[in-house]
């Protein structure tokens, strides 16, 4: 049976919760209560996720149906992640550990298993142009791969409030596309302004604009991408003697 981890103190829960609800920045909030930004996101976690039992089948489901993290999983049951990942893997062997990416661990599953000998043989055959272009782009996120594209469980997004979601989106990079299209595009979310209908509303951190997404078309989140600099801002660089 699964150890309890040491509860955490409910008025510091509460006070972090409210923080994050009113607005307030994870820096501010991990500086207020003088702990790291990421144990201030645990404390909220735990304090907004809905407990449960950590049963084998509840964290199996929790993390393959909804794409939950190792983080929100630990909040849920009040064990360590530690012990999360070792009753999932031991539940889904042969056992597959997963890198976590992004804010909170990673939330895609590992992917599908490769195809015959037949079938890849028949796809080593030289494409034809028309074939090739529209020949789906390498999976860095490690999202789970069917034959439409990349994409992840959106059950565990299409729930959460608006303070959930930034919780889950802010500095992260998200890939947005069609389930029914293998073309994607890869977006940094600075800051998520609104949640409503099955939409997100959030301010792109690239150029500052105001962009609206079905939670739908959300395929992954991973770690934020690092703008590359202007031709100006690199040829000025290059030009600054050296210290």
């Amino acid at each position: 049976m699964a150890r309890e981890m040491q509860k955490l103190d409910d008025k510091t829960v509460a006070a972090i919760v409210k923080a994050k609800q009113n607005g307030s920045k994870w820096g501010e909030i991990a500086a207020a209560h003088g702990m790291t930004e990421g144990r201030a996101q645990f404390h909220y976690m735990w304090g907004t996720e809905k407990k449960g039992k950590p049963t084998p089948e509840n964290i199996v489901k929790w993390r393959n149906d909804e794409g939950a993290s190792w983080g929100v999983i630990s909040a849920r049951t009040e064990i360590t992640e530690a012990q999360v990942k070792a009753i999932y893997e031991e539940a889904t062997k042969p056992n597959q550990r997963i890198d976590r990416v992004g804010k909170g661990g990673a939330y895609p599953t590992a992917d599908k298993a490769a195809p015959k000998k037949a079938v890849a043989k028949k796809a080593a055959a030289t494409p034809t142009k028309a074939v090739a272009k529209k020949a789906p782009e390498a999976n860095p996120t490690g999202a789970k791969t069917t034959a439409k594209g990349t994409k992840v469980s959106r059950d565990g997004l299409s729930n959460l409030d608006l303070a959930g979601m930034k919780a889950r989106l802010e500095g992260a990079t998200i890939r947005l596309g069609r389930s029914d299209s293998t073309k994607s595009e890869m977006v940094a979310v600075k800051t998520v302004t609104k949640v409503a209908d099955g939409t997100v509303t959030f301010i792109n951190a690239k150029n500052n604009g105001s962009r609206v997404v079905k939670i739908a078309s959300i395929q992954a989140i991973g770690k934020p991408v690092e703008p590359r600099p202007t031709k100006a801002v690199a040829k000025k660089a290059a030009a600054a003697p050296a210290a």
